[in-house]
């Protein structure tokens, strides 16, 4: 056994150096587990193995970083612990770490561990990870989303007639993976023979899960500008659909508080990423960089947003810097 003072010696031995473990989730399964770890030592536990007491050295280990794709897609550092200590990890770590301590405390040393710790910068990490897959993962599933119901308001459009429309036409609810919850689309469709260009406008409707949709257009020139139409609602519907999922995540201002001046609007803080949102769609979809589709909105729909060029400047900046 190893006295006191030879274990604070062995700690302060062990302080820097970095273990690698590299295995099997279990024998079975070909998922590995990849991670780096310390350790440190505790003192002692009597336990019963063969009807006497033994004498086992308490290891404590601390997870510092973690390698394989399949541990760092779980969600937090107590499900790290837990794959750990409920799978053949537990048994093959504790392995290498006898081994490693043999030195220290001979061939004959019984290891027990005795706590799983997951360092603090790594649980930020994972958090972090977690949340850009999760990111990611929503705008993938948003893609349907926001297909389907463009191409349902695209076939209102092109039977160029002026009314309100529920959608969908079954008067239920739009229901997809992503976004996690059901909403509805509200459309008014106006017509105007002396405009040249549509005009589209929307808003998220906060504690309804609506989308309203105000699309004006001529109905002369609109089937010549239905692909354009397409990229802008794609733009709208990614906007509206970020307003929902801020407020799923509960970050939804009331919008009775929001500003009537156009730049304190278009600056919120909840706006810069739903525009973000909205134009990054546009920009995938017609494989422009998101600048110049920010920029062409804008131009296109001054009518709306009522800001002078310095002020889309700004905003476009803002948009620009906005990081996830």
């Amino acid at each position: 056994m190893l006295s006191e003072k030879q274990i604070e010696i062995t700690n302060k031995l062990l302080s820097n150096k970095v273990f690698t473990y590299r295995g099997p989730m279990f024998s079975s399964i070909r998922h590995q587990i990849d991670f780096d770890y310390t350790i440190s030592l505790s003192g002692y536990k009597q336990m019963i193995t063969i009807g006497e007491y033994m004498h086992y050295l308490k290891v404590d280990v601390n997870i510092i970083k973690l390698k394989s794709d399949f541990i760092k897609r779980l969600n937090d550092g107590d499900a790290v612990k837990l794959v750990i200590m409920n799978s053949d990890v537990n048994y093959k770590l504790l392995e290498e770490i006898k081994d490693i301590l043999t030195i220290f405390a001979g061939t004959n040393v019984r290891v027990l561990l005795s706590n799983i710790t997951v360092d603090d910068k790594l649980k930020e990490n994972i958090i972090r990870y977690s949340l850009n897959k999760k990111i990611i993962s929503e705008s993938k599933m948003n893609k349907e989303a926001i297909r389907t119901v463009v191409k349902d308001v695209i076939t209102k459009v092109k039977n160029k007639k002026r009314g309100f429309f529920y959608l969908p036409d079954d008067y239920e609810e739009y229901s997809f993976s992503r976004p996690p919850f059901d909403f509805s689309v509200e459309l008014t469709l106006k017509t105007d023979k002396k405009i040249d260009r549509f005009m589209i406008n929307g808003y998220y409707v906060d504690g309804e899960q609506v989308v309203e949709i105000l699309v004006v257009f001529n109905p002369n020139k609109i089937q010549s500008q239905l692909y354009d139409l397409v990229g802008e609602l794609n733009e709208l519907l990614g906007h509206e659909l970020e307003h929902g999922m801020q407020e799923y995540r509960g970050e939804f201002m009331d919008k009775d508080e929001e500003p009537e001046e156009s730049l304190a609007y278009y600056s919120q803080e909840h706006e810069i990423p739903a525009q973000y949102q909205g134009f990054k769609r546009l920009s995938k979809l017609t494989k422009k960089p998101i600048k110049d589709v920010a920029k062409n909105w804008f131009d296109n729909n001054k009518d709306i947003h009522g800001l002078n060029n310095d002020e889309v400047n700004l905003i476009i900046d803002k948009i620009l810097s906005y990081k996830q």
